[in-house]
């Protein structure tokens, strides 16, 4: 397993792997023998040897300009790889990097030999970086530009720009950005919410822009994951991400979704939104559930808003709440001041079983989701899910 590769003098280097956790194995040759371009071959036995030419200076990331036939012998091959390496080297200068795809013929010190993912033409690494994230993720010709907070004039030709690939929405804006777009996907428009913008390119360059909604994915993703059968659910808050949370709810087949909200007109109101099948029962406490308890509870509050004691302005919870006789999963969105009273609770709990995922795990997932809607490549996960918990933690 490579995790941090500078190569001055080898110019070609193959790479040979059985199973991914057998490790890799890099040889190299001369400078001087080096050959423009690249080329991937596989073999029946999932032996993958690739040649690469330098292609440019001091990049940070991993790239491949071709591929061949490695899905046939591996699928997903070149994910499951891209997910276990990571090559880093000190002073990138994406501006300097060449667009080429030609040996660098200066500097051969600071010469680096990437290997990673599909992708066809691409010669460089741009960075993706989440402003208060730095991800450092590889093939994607593209960055996190600037963070914008208010939807006027100037931010209505950002999208008309040949060089826009997407957006990532986040609250206050889930609904202004809708009258911008082209159109939105079922799920946006029942939950009533945008926060992932790509942009559509038809045969003729006609360039459309598309609107989804990830977040109801994210939080699916964290109960499917730890919860094998859902049936009767709950769903604290009465906000954005609360939609999202009752269409994922509904969408793995919960049959009963208990909405809880301190104001009650808020909850009403939220329940009209969605069709009746989706059998959403109003509670006024976290102790009494008409149809039994929920074995999956999703909150969508500040982590400030609950509280184990009775106090005032607060939600109060209490192990009555988790009375599901077969245990359970929770998922608090609230990822600030970790672990939440909510994740304390379900800890506290030996017996049923109840599993809890912090709001950073529905974060990654619904941000993984993303980023395969604005490249259509898988997520490098395992780099993401690091960096991110570098900094949560």
């Amino acid at each position: 397993r490579i995790w941090c590769l500078i190569i001055g003098e080898i110019a070609k280097f193959g790479v040979k792997t059985t199973e991914l956790d057998d490790g890799l194995e890099v040889h190299g040759q001369d400078q001087s023998t080096l050959k423009e371009g690249v080329s991937v071959h596989c073999y029946d036995d999932h032996r993958v040897a690739m040649a690469f030419s330098v292609l440019a200076t001091r990049i940070k990331g991993s790239v491949i300009e071709k591929k061949r036939c490695v899905e046939k012998t591996w699928p997903g091959w070149w994910d499951d790889l891209h997910n276990k390496i990571v090559i880093s080297v000190e002073g990138v200068d994406l501006e300097k990097a060449s667009g080429s795809g030609s040996q660098t013929t200066h500097d051969p010190a600071a010469s680096v030999f990437l290997i990673g993912m599909r992708g066809a033409g691409k010669s460089h690494i741009a960075r993706l970086a989440g402003e208060t994230l730095d991800w450092e993720v590889v093939d994607a010709d593209s960055v996190f530009a600037q963070k914008i907070e208010v939807i006027d004039e100037k931010i209505k030709e950002i999208p008309k720009s040949p060089d826009f690939g997407g957006a990532s929405v986040t609250i206050p804006l889930k609904l202004d950005i809708v009258p911008l777009l082209d159109g939105v996907s079922p799920a946006a428009k029942l939950i009533g919410a945008v926060n992932t913008i790509v942009v559509r390119t038809a045969e003729d360059g006609t360039r459309t822009l598309h609107g989804d909604n990830t977040d109801w994915m994210g939080v699916a993703a964290c109960i499917k994951e730890r919860l094998s059968r859902c049936t009767k659910s709950l769903v604290i808050g009465g906000g954005g991400t609360s939609r999202a949370a009752i269409y994922a709810l509904h969408n793995l087949g919960a049959t009963t979704i208990y909405l809880y909200n301190r104001t009650r007109s808020t909850a009403e109101n939220l329940a009209k939104h969605f069709p009746s099948d989706y059998n959403i029962i109003l509670v006024d406490s976290l102790e009494t559930f008409p149809s039994g308890a929920p074995s999956a509870i999703v909150s969508t509050v500040p982590a400030t808003a609950i509280s184990p004691e009775p106090v005032t302005d607060k939600m109060h919870i209490t192990p009555v709440l988790l009375g599901s006789k077969s245990g359970g999963i929770i998922v608090d969105m609230a990822y600030r001041l970790a672990p939440t009273p909510l994740i304390r609770l379900a800890r506290s709990v030996s017996h049923p079983e109840w599993r809890a995922t912090e709001g950073i795990g529905g974060l990654l997932e619904q941000g993984y989701r993303q980023f395969r809607a604005w490249t259509t490549m898988k997520a490098p996960q395992g780099i993401i899910r690091r960096m991110v918990r570098e900094k949560y933690h």
